[in-house]
């Protein structure tokens, strides 16, 4: 391998790395919106369900809801959160690979 070649293939690395960092990061923000929506929807549940958990075709019932927004309805979608939780394991599992990498080729 020509010193070259050396030189991409650690640029390369550091660039997968930091770009692997982000998309943890990201994922970590996302499972937390998540998590807060669906906390959200769970204290609207103990405290105040008669006006805040409304969909449209209820509106027969005699109270003055305010309609549920989809966001919070779709939080009760239980296989994204698996999804997230699984995109986290495989993202730090190819972090750690990385990382493994970088000091195998002496980058700190």
């Amino acid at each position: 391998m020509t010193l070259d070649e050396m030189k991409r293939q650690k640029a390369d690395l550091l660039l997968d790395f930091q770009e692997t960092e982000q998309k943890l990061e990201h994922l970590k923000l996302k499972a937390h919106a998540l998590g807060d929506r669906l906390i959200k929807f769970g204290v609207w549940m103990q405290t105040s369900p008669e006006t805040q958990v409304f969909r449209h075709k209820d509106a027969h019932c005699g109270f003055h809801p305010v309609p549920t927004a989809n966001e919070y309805v779709q939080a009760l979608s239980p296989e994204q959160y698996f999804d997230v939780a699984q995109e986290i394991r495989e993202t730090s599992e190819r972090l750690e690979q990385l990382r493994q990498q970088k000091e195998r080729l002496g980058l700190h």
